[in-house]
Formats: structure tokens, C-alpha cells, sequence
């Protein structure tokens, strides 16, 4: 027999599981339940107004709101009148729920969710057989609690968790009988002492999928609109998780395969440092992979102490910086960005932070040394290194390194391709590019007088200045080895030296100042020495092989190999075969004077010169 009635006023409504005294949910109103017949389901609506709930206290399971609609299939009428003091109806057949709806100041709480949004819409799918090989790990789902503790997302993987109830607070849920025949009613007694996910949004669906022969009905989709904000507690000193956007959606494809869409102007991931941005961002736990289409930002925290980071103003070409101030890796991106635990891709005018090294590009591929897990909750993971950054097409990037508050090195590069790799300590730069280096106070590589200067781009004149400029063009490539210091460039390769007033000032080394000097080659060695007890500061030591020529104010040589010792000052040309070294300079005593030998030594600071198997002299020395 199915009826129709209304409530007025003030009621609680009572339903037992068929030949039990196990309550099967609790609802109360505090203006008006209204029972009726659903036209277009088929199935009967219980309506229930004003500070309602309905429980259901074996499930740790509670809603409340202003307005709660319950489809139920069809109940005989003795099932769904309201309780009075003879006891709770005792309906043939369990309550079969089809879908709930709230809205209205809605608080939702079961052992995975709680919820606080206007408008709720729970809907439950028609049972299915469930998988033959089922997952004993955690897993987002309606279960009992006592089968399973709430979940959270662990580097977005779901954990054991609590809640911080800055969504408000929980409902009260009465627990099941224990031992006791008698009769249970609500009580004070909270749903547990570790609280679920917090989700906050304008409007929530959730479906559910009853699976044969299981109790409880798993979570197949969740789906959010409107100011969405998640959030889980994590362990006493660390931030919670957040997930905050306009729109998520959830969708559970099996065991351990939840998929989380999340929109927003921008959407926000965040979890122990690890930061992702976008306006389109997706995370899939079963495949260890996130991804953002569109523009974004993604935020890495490094260690404070990095073997790509060197904390010393000993440093050259190779150097990416120290990790002062923010030690965070942030990479912004145009197109689209792919991240599986271990290696991010960026494409589309990437640009890159890492310390005080700022990175420009194309594409960019950044790689840690050990996978962070999205789906493991059980994983104990350490902050990773990283492994390499691998940058491709339109390569820039610019570095500053501090002593203190004062900036001591500046590095600056352009290419068509830029490596480097922690694992095997070594750079690798496609050309062509440029590169250039402001040292202040180093010791001048051409073996003059400290203070005489070229000012970039200016008629030449004397001036103070604690700055040396180095440039290096290459076609080719350039290979480099971080630890020692030392990079080969290779094609057509030039390099420009001479002391600056400050960064960003240049040489024009077509009009090179008496501080200045050039040297091309086909290939070029390149390494940086620490001072030590033979130099009081740091220097450079070149070695140019293949057509090699040297150039600076008053001097020019050519060879078949130049090497320059900057801790001395000394160039050495070397001739092979049938070639011969020369060099031609000017003279106080009378015009320039060229020498040619097998080899010679030049220090043009002390006007030394020597010549190995003379075979030719003209001019004056």
C-alpha cells in the first residue's frame, strides 16, 4: 500500500532494517515532511523542511539543510510514517535510497567527504558486479568506517587524514548499536576524531555506483561549480593540501583510478610545496601523470642545497646561480605542460626561475632524480633533486651571483639548445650562441694595468672599473663539465675580453681599447681556476686550436694553437707541420716588428718575448 501525507510542525522520522531494531536513517524537520508519489520516476519523495537532517548512523553518514528531498523506491505505508513514543517503523524491506537532493546552507559528512555547499544532488547508479580483483588500498569511495579511514591526497594520492574544519563544522551522527537490542537515537557523540576531505563549493553532484554483493555504494564521479575548495590536514607542521578552482569534476574508473579535471580562472594544486596553475588542469593517480592545457605556472621545491646551484662567486659559464631567497623551481608555460612524477615537458615561450637563474624558451624538459608518487600513500618521499633541464629553440637565460649583498658575477646566453645534467655533472649548449660573463674583481686575463677600461660602445677612454667582460660566439656546440669548470666551444668560435665599467656594458671588438683583446679559432677550451698559492685571485686559462689568431691594441699572432695563461698573462703560440707561429707588435722604438718561429711566448704587460726555432724576425722588438 503506498499513501501520500504531511507533517506540519516539528518531526523525526525513524526506519529500521527489516527484522532488526538497527536503525536504518534518522531524518528530522523542524517545519514539514511531505511524503508523495514522484510522477515521472515512479519512486516516492519524502520532502523535508527547514533545519532538516537525515542520518544514517551505520554508514557514519549525515546531511543536513534547509530543504531535503529523498527518492526512495515505492515503501508500504507503515515504512515511512514518523515515529512516536511505541518505536521506530519496522519496514519488509530495507529502504531503497535512489537519490538525494539539498540546498539551501547543505552540510554533507561521511567517512570520506565532508561538504558544505547551496545546492547537493547525490544520485545512485544500478548496481553492477564489482571487478574480480579489488583493491585493498585506500580508496575514494562510501564506505563504512569501519572498514576504511577517511582519505586524503598524498602528493595527490589518497592517505589516512584529518580534517582542519575550516569549512565548518561537522554534524553529529549517532553510531551503530553495539551489543545493545535497544533502542538508538541521536546523541552527541561526533562521527570520529579524524575528520574527511573538506570540500566547499556553490553546487555538488555526486554519483554513486552499488556494486553486488557490498554493502555500501562506491563513488563513481564528483562534480563541483562554483568557488571550489578542497582541502586535507596533513601531519602537525606541514600545509594541507588545496585544490581551489571555478570547477572540478572526479571520475573513479576503478581501483586506485581516480581522475581529478579541475578549471578555474586560474585552478590551484597544491601539496607539500608542489604547486600546479592553470586554467585547465587534469591528474590522473592510476597513471602517475599530471597535465595543464593552456597556459601555467608549475612551482617545485629544490633543496637549499643543489649541485646545479653553487654557492660560490667561483664560478663561469657553467654556473646556474646559488639558491638565495626563493629556492623554488618555477616554470611558466603558454600551450601545454605534461608532469609524471619525474620529468615535466613545457611547451610554448617558456620561461623558467631557479634561484636567481632565469630561464627562456620553446620547449623545456626538466627531470628529478627520483619519481614523486601520486598514487603510493604508503611512500615515504624526500623532496628529489634535480636531475637535468634540458631547454630547446630560442635559448636565454641570465644569472646573477651575490657575496653577500653585493653582486660579484652576472652570466647571460643565447642558443639554439641548452642542456645541463646533474648525473653526469656536464653543460651542453647547440649553437649558434653567444655567451658572456661579468666577473667584478677578477684578475684581468690580458696581463695589463688593472685600471684602464673601454666603456661599452663609447669613444675609448680611461676609467676606474672592478669589472672584467668575457664573450663567447660559437657555431657548433659547447660541452662543459659543472665540477671543474671547464667548457669546450667548437666552430668559428670568438671570444672577446676586457674590463667594463658595470654589467650590462660591452666591447665592441671591432674597436677594442688597450685593456681589450680577441682571439678566434675553430675550437676553444675554456676553464676557470680558483685562486690559489701560485695567483692571489681567480683567472682563466684558454687554449684556441685550429686557425687560431689573437688581436688586442698594439699586437696580433696567428698559430695553429694559442693557449693563454691568465694567472701569468702569457700567451703561447705553437705551430705544427710545416706551419709557423707569428706575432707582430708594436714598438716604442720604431715601427711594428713581426716574429715567426715553431713556437712563441708573449707577455704583453711586461713586453716579454720569446721565439722557439726562429725562422723569421723583422721590424722592431
Amino acid at each position: 500500500e503506498r499513501s501520500d501525507f504531511t507533517c506540519l510542525g516539528a518531526g523525526r522520522l525513524e526506519t529500521t532494517r527489516p527484522g532488526t531494531t538497527e536503525l536504518a536513517f534518522i531524518a528530522t524537520w523542524a517545519k514539514r515532511l511531505r511524503k508523495s508519489t514522484d510522477h515521472a520516476t515512479g519512486l516516492d519523495l519524502i520532502e523535508l523542511e527547514q533545519h532538516a537532517s537525515f542520518l544514517q548512523p551505520d554508514r557514519h553518514t549525515g546531511l543536513g539543510a534547509e530543504l531535503i528531498r529523498i527518492w526512495l523506491a515505492p515503501m508500504p505505508l507503515n515504512a515511512a510514517m514518523p515515529s512516536d513514543d511505541a518505536g521506530p517503523s519496522t519496514p519488509s524491506a530495507e529502504p531503497d535510497i535512489r537519490r538525494l537532493f539539498a540546498e539551501r546552507e547543505v552540510a554533507l559528512i561521511s567517512p570520506q567527504l565532508a561538504a558544505r555547499t547551496d545546492e547537493l544532488d547525490v544520485r545512485f547508479d544500478e548496481a553492477v558486479v564489482p571487478p574480480r580483483a579489488l583493491s585493498l588500498r585506500p580508496r575514494l569511495g562510501l564506505q563504512p568506517a569501519e572498514l576504511r579511514a577517511p582519505v586524503q591526497l598524498t602528493a595527490f594520492a589518497t592517505a589516512a587524514a584529518t580534517t582542519d574544519g575550516s569549512l565548518g563544522p561537522p554534524i553529529d551522527i549517532p553510531m551503530s548499536p553495539s551489543g545493545d537490542a535497544g533502542r538508538v537515537r541521536v546523541t552527541n557523540q561526533k562521527l570520529r576524531t579524524v575528520e574527511p576531505l573538506d570540500l566547499k563549493a556553490d553546487r555538488i553532484g555526486v554519483r554513486l555506483c552499488k556494486v553486488i554483493g557490498k554493502p555500501e555504494p562506491e563513488v563513481s564521479n564528483i562534480e563541483t561549480h562554483g568557488h571550489v575548495i578542497v582541502r586535507q590536514k596533513r601531519k602537525p607542521g606541514e600545509p594541507p593540501l588545496t585544490a581551489e578552482g571555478d570547477r572540478m569534476y572526479l571520475t573513479v574508473e576503478g581501483p586506485e583510478r581516480e581522475v581529478i579535471h579541475l578549471f578555474g580562472s586560474p585552478a590551484h594544486l597544491r601539496d607539500r610545496g608542489l604547486h600546479i596553475e592553470g586554467r585547465d588542469v587534469h591528474l590522473d593517480r592510476a597513471a602517475n601523470r599530471a597535465w595543464v592545457n593552456g597556459r601555467g605556472l608549475l612551482q617545485l621545491p629544490m633543496p637549499k642545497k643543489s649541485p646545479l646551484l653553487p654557492t660560490s662567486a667561483e664560478s663561469s659559464f657553467l654556473s646556474l646561480g646559488d639558491s638565495t631567497g626563493d629556492p623554488d623551481l618555477d616554470v611558466w608555460w603558454d600551450e601545454k605542460m605534461e608532469f609524471d612524477g619525474q620529468t615535466a615537458k613545457f611547451l610554448g615561450n617558456v620561461r623558467a626561475e631557479l634561484g636567481l637563474t632565469r630561464m627562456k624558451c620553446e620547449q623545456m624538459d626538466v627531470e628529478l632524480l627520483a619519481r614523486l608518487s601520486f598514487a603510493d600513500p604508503d611512500l615515504q618521499q624526500q623532496q628529489p633533486d634535480l636531475k637535468s633541464i634540458h631547454c630547446h629553440e630560442n635559448v636565454s637565460f641570465e644569472n646573477s651571483t651575490y657575496e653577500g649583498t653585493n653582486v660579484v658575477q652576472v652570466v647571460r646566453g643565447q642558443m639554439a639548445e641548452f642542456t645541463l645534467d646533474q648525473a653526469r655533472d656536464t653543460a651542453f649548449a647547440q649553437g649558434p650562441g653567444h655567451m658572456k660573463l661579468w666577473q667584478r674583481g677578477k684578475n684581468n686575463p690580458a696581463g695589463l694595468a688593472p685600471h684602464d677600461v673601454i666603456q661599452a660602445n663609447r669613444p675609448i677612454t680611461v676609467v676606474a672599473s672592478d669589472w672584467n667582460y668575457t664573450r663567447v660566439d660559437f657555431k657548433g656546440q659547447m660541452t662543459g663539465n659543472i665540477k671543474r669548470q671547464r667548457s669546450m666551444f667548437h666552430d668559428s668560435v670568438r671570444i672577446v675580453h676586457g674590463p667594463v665599467k658595470r654589467p650590462p656594458d660591452t666591447i665592441d671588438r671591432d674597436n677594442l681599447s688597450d685593456e681589450a683583446g680577441t682571439m678566434r679559432c675553430d675550437k676553444l677550451e675554456f676553464s676557470h681556476h680558483s685562486k690559489d698559492a701560485s695567483s692571489p685571485t681567480d683567472y682563466l686559462q684558454l687554449v684556441g686550436h685550429g686557425n687560431a689568431e689573437i688581436e688586442g691594441r698594439g699586437f696580433y699572432g696567428n698559430a695553429d694553437e694559442i693557449s693563454f695563461d691568465g694567472s701569468k698573462g702569457l700567451y703561447m703560440l705553437r705551430a705544427y707541420g710545416n706551419q709557423n707561429a707569428m706575432v707582430a707588435r708594436d714598438s716604442v722604438r720604431g715601427p711594428r716588428g713581426n716574429a715567426t718561429g715553431r713556437r712563441i711566448e708573449f707577455i704583453k704587460s711586461t713586453n716579454f718575448l720569446s721565439v722557439d726555432r726562429v725562422t723569421g724576425a723583422s721590424g722592431g722588438q
